[in-house]
């Protein structure tokens, strides 16, 4: 839990988010665009983790000038088209916190770029159940169990959720991608008789 977190496992914390969205500007189909914070809000909370980001982000990210007009424009896109945000935070334009007001089917069309982040509070895990389509890939996660997840993920036979990793753990590769073995599927049995 981040109320309980000691300094130096924020910053290991915040650098892990950070490879896991930064490295590829968010532009990998793992990287994260929606931060769901389960339990009661604390903005407290909040702003010491994305403090502790915003300055890795400081220390090891810098965003082409093209691509902050990018990132602005997508964001004023979003204010104009969706009638569903409370609230935005910018931290200079290393990064931007897009606080949603409902959790609604179309959150997957709301994709950050170059450190745009959607948040969203919510009671239990179980309220999220309704907009994962098969488009959610990668569920990373700190501070839950992951049995609690892969509870949640099964239970609510959820379509979409193929990997379930810790935070810092997105991009990693392995032989099951996307729920398919990628060694069996990218290769073939000659067959000699």
């Amino acid at each position: 839990s981040l109320e309980k977190i000691k300094k130096k496992e924020l910053k290991n914390l915040a650098e892990k988010f950070f490879n896991d969205a930064y490295l590829l500007d968010q532009n990998a189909c793992s990287s994260p665009h929606l931060i769901v914070w389960l339990g009661k809000s604390n903005e407290k909370i909040k702003k010491v983790f994305w403090n502790e980001v915003h300055e890795t982000v400081k220390r090891k990210y810098e965003l082409a000038t093209i691509n902050v007009v990018k990132k602005y424009n997508n964001l004023l896109k979003d204010v104009i088209e969706t009638n569903n945000i409370k609230d935005v935070k910018r931290y200079g334009n290393d990064l931007y916190r897009v606080s949603v007001q409902k959790i609604k089917s179309d959150i997957e069309k709301r994709r950050g770029a170059f450190g745009t982040f959607y948040e969203y509070d919510c009671g239990k895990i179980d309220d999220i159940s309704k907009i994962v389509s098969s488009k959610f890939q990668t569920l990373t996660y700190y501070g839950i169990e992951k049995s609690k997840i892969l509870d949640f993920v099964v239970n609510n036979r959820l379509k979409g959720i193929d990997r379930i990793v810790p935070v810092g753990r997105a991009l990693d590769i392995d032989v099951i991608w996307d729920g398919f073995d990628i060694e069996k599927n990218l290769s073939r049995i000659i067959d000699v008789k």
